[in-house]
């Protein structure tokens, strides 16, 4: 397990924010960096439909590099964006 939480407050598009408190708002950091790594979260739905999934990422590990990351719901890929979500 290399993943845990931690405190951004880099910018307030990151939430829950507050300038002086800490708030844990963000998973990985530096630790986020070896391929094949992923979070999951299991998530209840009361009823079918049409849902908005929001993420809010970053790379700032490496100067002028793209972070990569792919979005699996039920192990699949919804669609083939979902293969290529990056910043």
């Amino acid at each position: 397990q290399t993943m845990f939480p931690l405190a951004d407050r880099t910018s307030p598009s990151v939430s829950p924010y507050h300038s002086s408190l800490i708030r844990y708002n963000t998973i990985g950091g530096a630790q986020w960096k070896t391929a094949g790594q992923w979070l999951e979260w299991d998530v209840y739905v009361e009823e079918s439909g049409l849902y908005n999934i929001a993420a809010h990422f970053k790379q700032s590990l490496k100067t002028n590099d793209v972070s990569i990351r792919e979005l699996y719901i039920d192990g699949r890929l919804p669609f083939a964006e979902a293969s290529e979500l990056s910043v």
